[in-house]
């Protein structure tokens, strides 16, 4: 949103356009932003009338991300909508000023996006895909697929991923399958008991 557009609920809202940045990096981003315009539209913000939007889609290249968020920084957004923990990642540190809605986020405050879920503080807050009880149901599901499963693999970039959510989710129950985390790349730290961590070569 454009500093210095001031507009009240009862003012015309024709008379006010505010800048919204979004940084996606999913392919199929078109498709949920084709719906988020229409909620858009239906709230009564016009792309091109009442709404600026600054679209942005850095893929998988985290140094393009912060690029564009100098750029989105740049171009005077209040708020900027990012997805994933990569594209939030780099818009946080390049552009702390504005304010960050995000979506897509496993753990947000292990991520450090937030101060916890109940209360985020700073300037930003979203939505998680996510719950402390879903790593345990994925691997109660395997193990009913596959009863003799004792052991599970996962590869992940603990750069970008809350490896230790992920872990301690999946290893509530000893009676599941030890999960064998393994990690690229190289990283440090403590895990729950009943889990083997490695480190890709």
């Amino acid at each position: 949103m454009v500093p210095g557009g001031q507009c009240t609920a009862t003012e015309e809202t024709a008379n006010c356009r505010r800048a919204l940045g979004i940084a996606q990096d999913n392919p199929e981003g078109q498709i949920w932003l084709s719906s988020f315009r229409k909620g858009m539209e239906e709230a009564g913000w016009i792309e091109g009338g009442t709404l600026q939007l600054e679209l942005r889609w850095p893929a998988a290249d985290t140094n393009l991300m912060r690029r564009q968020a100098v750029e989105l920084l740049e171009r005077q957004c209040e708020v900027v909508l990012t997805h994933a923990s990569p594209a939030t990642a780099a818009f946080r540190e390049m552009a702390p000023s504005i304010s960050n809605v995000f979506v897509a986020i496993l753990d947000p405050v292990a991520s450090g996006f937030v101060d916890n879920i109940a209360h985020p503080g700073g300037r930003s807050t979203g939505f998680t895909n996510s719950n402390q009880a879903m790593g345990g149901k994925w691997l109660e599901l395997l193990k009913e697929i596959v009863p003799s499963c004792s052991k599970v693999g996962i590869v992940l970039n603990p750069q970008t991923f809350p490896v230790v959510s992920i872990v301690r989710m999946c290893t509530r129950s000893k009676r599941l399958p030890t999960l064998l985390a393994w990690l690229f790349p190289r990283c440090r730290f403590t895990m729950p008991t009943n889990s083997e961590t490695r480190s890709a070569q």
